[in-house]
C-alpha cells in the first residue's frame, strides 16, 4: 500500500479512472481510490479508535555494550569453577590497582538463577567475538546472555552440544552436536574413567574403518560425525543443518570470513563456499583435496593448498571471493609438507615448507607472500632446524619461532624473533630449557594483543622448573629480551586482556560429567594468576576445581588512525590527570594510618614550599627598590668573564653599582 500526491485533483481523478480495478494476474487486482474515499472503500472507519491505545507494554532491549562505558576503563573476565559442593560461574571486573578488593569486583554470579533453584551454567561457557553475548552450555542446548545484568536473550535447542562458533559480526552462531551414542563416546574419551581396562560399549556412532598397513596388519581408524546447525541469533531460528565427518580427535573445518558474510566447509568434493546474505552456496571448482583452508583476517580472500601428484606441483592459491578470481597462485615441487598462517592484520601469508633434500634428508624454508604489496611478491629464507611453533606479532610486522636444538649434550628450545621490513631480519635469539624429557613443541607462544610482548609457556607440565617466560620481541639482545621467568605448575591456559596490559595463566581441567575415582590431581587446588605484561604477579586465586577463565573481548575500535594518533599525542595533557586521580585515590585508600599521616605531612611540606616560592617571587620588586635597583636574586648577574693570554697582566675593575650607596 502506498500514498501518491498529484499536482491537482484532476490528475488524481484521472489516475483512479485509469488504474482502479486493473488486473495484475489471475488472482490479484490493483485497487486505486482518492484519499477521502479510503475509509469508505475499506470500511475501516468504525474499527479505528479516535485515540491510540498501546496494548503491549514496552520493554527496552538490554544494552549489549553497557560494559564498554565503564568510566575507569576496566575489563571483565569470566571464571568457571567448582568450589565446595556446587558449580559456579562468576563474571568479574579486573581491578589490578585495588588490593583491598582482592584486585577484582564481582559483576554477576548467577544470583537470579540461584534464587529460583536453577543452575546458571551446567557445562562450558564462551564469549562472542565482540563480547556482546555469553553462551552457556546445557544438556538441552545453549543459552545466550547479555546486558548489564546478564539477562537471558535466547535459547537454541541442540542436545549434547559440543561447541559453538559465533560469526565475527555476531549475527549467526553455529552449534555442533551429536547423537546420544556419540556423546557417550566423547565422554569416555574426554573424562577420566575409573576402570581403565573397561572396553567401550558396542553401541556407538563412531565409524570404524579398517585400513591395511604396510606390514600387513590392520589398524582401526575412527571418524566422528558432527551434526551442525546454523542459527540466526536475532530470530532464534535455524538457517540450515548439515553433517561433517572428521577424523577422531580432529576439529571441524567450518570457518567464517572476517565479516561473517561467508563461510567455508571442506568436503571430499571440494571447498563449500556459502554466501550468508544471498543464502546460496557452491563448491569451488578445482578444490578437491584442498588443505590448509583459511580466510584472510581483513578481507574476503581465501587461502588453500592443493597437493600435487606425479609431475603436477603443489599449489598455494589465494582466491578473492567477491571478484571470483585467483589473485595469487604459487607452485612448489618436491614438498614433504606445507602449512599456511595469515598475519592478524592480513599483511602477509607465511608458508612453512619442508622440502625433500635427498630421500632421507629435508630442508626447511619459511616463505612469505606479501599480500599488502602490489603484485603479491614471494620471499623465502632457509632455516637450519624445523620450526615447532610460530606466531605473528598481532600489531607490528614481525614473528617469533621456536625450534629444538642441541646445546652441548642436552636439548633446548631455541627462540628466534624476526622483523619483517624490506627483508626479514632477526631481532635476537635466545634459549629456554626443556622441562623433563619434553620436546620443544611443549612450548607455545602467546602474543599480547598490543603486540611486541609475548609469553613462552610450557603447558600441562608438572615439573617445578620454570615454565613461563615473559619476552620483549623487539629487544636486540637476549638479555634485554627476557623480562621475567616464573613457575606455575600444571598451567594449561593463557589468556590476555584485550588492551595487552594484563594476562591470566590458569591451571584448568576438563568438566567431569561422570562419576570417576578421585586421583592425585583432585587433591591439588587449581590456581589462576593475574600478571602484568612485564611478568610481575598481581594476584593469585585458587579453587577446588577450575575449568576455564576467559577475558571478555571488545569490539574493534571505530576510530580512525588519525583520531587514535591524536588521543595518543594528547594522552598526558588531556586524559592523564583524570586517571592519575583514580590511582592516587586508590593508593591512599590502601595505606595504613601511619602511612597516611606521613603522606599528609609530606603534602603539607610541599604546599608550604610552593607558597614560600610564590611569596619570594612576589617580593622581588620590593627587594630591588631596597637595594637601589640592584637585582641580587640572580647571583650570576654580576659574573664577568674575560679571556686572558699567557703572560698578559690584568687589572680588575668592578662594576660601578657595587660601590653605590
Amino acid at each position: 500500500m502506498c500514498f501518491i500526491e498529484y499536482a491537482d485533483a484532476g490528475a488524481a481523478e484521472r489516475a483512479v479512472e485509469l488504474m482502479n480495478d486493473k488486473p495484475l494476474d489471475k488472482t490479484n487486482t490493483f485497487r486505486v481510490c482518492l484519499f477521502d474515499k479510503f475509509n469508505e472503500m475499506y470500511q475501516r472507519v468504525e474499527s479505528v479508535p479516535e485515540t491510540y491505545q498501546d496494548t503491549v507494554e514496552y520493554r527496552p532491549r538490554p544494552n549489549l555494550t553497557a560494559w564498554l562505558a565503564d568510566d575507569q576503563g576496566r575489563d571483565q573476565y569470566a571464571v568457571r569453577f567448582f568450589d565446595g559442593d556446587r558449580h559456579e560461574t562468576h563474571i568479574y571486573w579486573a581491578e589490578p590497582t585495588k588490593a583491598k578488593n582482592d584486585f577484582r569486583q564481582l559483576v554477576y554470579g548467577g544470583e537470579r538463577e540461584k534464587s529460583q533453584g536453577k543452575h546458571w551454567c551446567e557445562l562450558q561457557i564462551k564469549w562472542s567475538p565482540k563480547g556482546s553475548y555469553l553462551a552457556t552450555y546445557h544438556v538441552p542446548g545453549i543459552v545466550l546472555w547479555g546486558g548489564e545484568t546478564f539477562e537471558k536473550l535466547g535459547r537454541f535447542p541442540c542436545p549434547d552440544v559440543r561447541n559453538v562458533i559465533f560469526s565475527p559480526c555476531e549475527r549467526y552462531v553455529l552449534t555442533i552436536t551429536s547423537d546420544s551414542d556419540y556423546g557417550l563416546q566423547r565422554q569416555r574419551d574426554r573424562f577420566l574413567v575409573a576402570d581403565a581396562a573397561k572396553k567401550p560399549s558396542a553401541a556407538t556412532s563412531v565409524i570404524a574403518q579398517a585400513t591395511l598397513q604396510a606390514d600387513g596388519k590392520e589398524e582401526e581408524r575412527r571418524t566422528w560425525t558432527l551434526k551442525c546447525t546454523l542459527w540466526n541469533i536475532a530470530l532464534q531460528k535455524p538457517i540450515e543443518s548439515f553433517e561433517e565427518e572428521i577424523p577422531e580427535g580432529g576439529q571441524t573445518s567450518f570457518k567464517w570470513s572476517h565479516d561473517g558474510n561467508y563461510y567455508t566447509l571442506v568436503k571430499p568434493e571440494g571447498i563449500k563456499l556459502a554466501n550468508m546474505q544471498k543464502q546460496v552456496a557452491k563448491i569451488l571448482k578445482g578444490t578437491a583435496g584442498a588443505i590448509e583452508v583459511d580466510w584472510c583476517p581483513t578481507a574476503n580472500v581465501l587461502s588453500y593448498v592443493i597437493r600435487g601428484t606425479g609431475e603436477r606441483p603443489d599449489s598455494i592459491i589465494l582466491y578473492d571471493v567477491q571478484k571470483n578470481v585467483n589473485v595469487k597462485t604459487h607452485h612448489y615441487f618436491n614438498l614433504n609438507s606445507i602449512s599456511l598462517l595469515w598475519h592478524p592484520r592480513g599483511r602477509f601469508v607465511m608458508m612453512q615448507i619442508v622440502r625433500h633434500k635427498t630421500k632421507k634428508t629435508y630442508s626447511y624454508v619459511l616463505g612469505f607472500i606479501r599480500y599488502s604489496e602490489p603484485g603479491l611478491p614471494v620471499e623465502e629464507f632457509n632455516i637450519e632446524n624445523p620450526v615447532t611453533r610460530v606466531a605473528f606479532d598481532p600489531v607490528y610486522d614481525g614473528f617469533v619461532t621456536t625450534s629444538q636444538v642441541q646445546n652441548g649434550s642436552i636439548n633446548v628450545c631455541q627462540i628466534n624473533s624476526y622483523r619483517i621490513g624490506r627483508t626479514i631480519e632477526p631481532y635476537h635469539t635466545t634459549t629456554a630449557p626443556l622441562p623433563g624429557h619434553a620436546q620443544a613443541s611443549v612450548y607455545t607462544i602467546h602474543f599480547s594483543p598490543a603486540g611486541r610482548w609475548y609469553i613462552l609457556a610450557a603447558l600441562n607440565t608438572s615439573s617445578s622448573a620454570p615454565n613461563l617466560y615473559f619476552f620483549d620481541s623487539h629487544a636486540t639482545t637476549a638479555a634485554a629480551a627476557s623480562l621475567a621467568v616464573e613457575v606455575q605448575e600444571h598451567v594449561s591456559l593463557i589468556t590476555w586482556e584485550i588492551s595487552g596490559r594484563y594476562v591470566i595463566t590458569a591451571s584448568c581441567r576438563a568438566i567431569q560429567q561422570v562419576n570417576v575415582q578421585a586421583s592425585w590431581r583432585d587433591k591439588i587446588k587449581d590456581v589462576y594468576n593475574l600478571w602484568n605484561f612485564q611478568g610481575e604477579q598481581i594476584a593469585s586465586y585458587s579453587a577446588d576445581r577450575l575449568f576455564m577463565v576467559y577475558w571478555r573481548p571488545r569490539p574493534p575500535t571505530e576510530l580512525t588512525r588519525k583520531q587514535l594518533n591524536e588521543i595518543q599525542n594528547n594522552l598526558k595533557t588531556k586524559y592523564w590527570k583524570k586517571y592519575e586521580a583514580y590511582d592516587n585515590e586508590e593508593r591512599l585508600s590502601q595505606t595504613t594510618e601511619a602511612q597516611r599521616r606521613r603522606m599528609e605531612i609530606k603534602a603539607a611540606w610541599r604546599k608550604l614550599k610552593e607558597d614560600l616560592k610564590q611569596t619570594y617571587a612576589d617580593e622581588a620588586e620590593e627587594r630591588r627598590n631596597l637595594r637601589d635597583g640592584a637585582r641580587s636574586d640572580d647571583e650570576d648577574e654580576d659574573l664577568v668573564e674575560y679571556e686572558l693570554q699567557e703572560g698578559q697582566e690584568y687589572w680588575f675593575s668592578p662594576p660601578p653599582h657595587i660601590f653605590q650607596k
